[in-house]
């Protein structure tokens, strides 16, 4: 509706927001017109520019990067955007994209490669801003947990159960929010920690219980199944 009023009016002080949840959509892998999903992104991070609107910079900025630009760009060129997201979200009040931007962030530097202990160290650095944070807490102390299983902090480098992080506890709490991007975050880590350390059936064993949250986690139905 935005972009429909948009296109019919001109544009609007929130426009930069519908052009890119636009975008965003645009990209969801069961539509893939990542070109155009890319260019709607870039529309409304020049659009944001020109309007110099910082109430609404955090949520285009993280959109942006989190969800749009990766399809087109290195990944690694994302990541000072979502911590720009994080800190212009703090100055505006914003703390929800706030949050958004620095959990991106932080679940994203992971996958780029730089040196576990670098790393590490950004975790410990922004992971305390999640002590009172719901799900979002969840997520990035399962992530900083597995990045210390990685690095040698733990008696089991597939267990995730540390100072940091209890799986036992936290798959529990999952399973009574029912919140489908917590058991993509566990999932993912525990399959990559079991087959990086060559537990191989585990990891099957993950992937089988992994794979019935592959479409959910982008709020959709698999096209092929209407």
């Amino acid at each position: 509706m935005g972009i429909k009023l948009t296109s019919e009016y001109g544009n609007a002080p929130d426009s930069p927001v519908s052009y890119v949840n636009y975008g965003l959509v645009l990209c969801d892998p069961n539509i893939a017109d990542y070109f155009f999903g890319y260019k709607c992104g870039q529309f409304a991070f020049r659009l944001l520019q020109q309007q110099e609107n910082k109430q609404l910079s955090p949520v285009v900025i993280n959109n942006y990067a989190a969800y749009v630009a990766h399809w087109k760009e290195h990944l690694r060129d994302t990541l000072p955007s979502l911590k720009e997201a994080y800190q212009l979200g703090l100055e505006v009040g914003d703390l929800e994209f706030s949050s958004y931007g620095i959990t991106n962030y932080l679940l994203l530097i992971y996958f780029v490669g730089d040196q576990l202990f670098y790393v590490r160290d950004e975790f410990k650095q922004y992971s305390n801003a999640f002590r009172n944070v719901g799900y979002f807490g969840s997520m990035i102390f399962c992530m900083y947990q597995t990045v210390l299983n990685l690095i040698g902090d733990g008696d089991d480098p597939c267990l995730l159960k540390g100072e940091i992080y209890n799986e036992e506890k936290g798959l529990t709490a999952m399973i009574n929010r029912n919140n489908t991007l917590e058991f993509s975050v566990y999932y993912s880590n525990k399959i990559s920690l079991n087959y990086l350390f060559e537990r191989f059936e585990d990891a099957q064993r993950y992937i089988s219980l992994a794979e019935k949250y592959i479409y959910l986690i982008a709020g959709r139905t698999p096209l092929n199944s209407i």
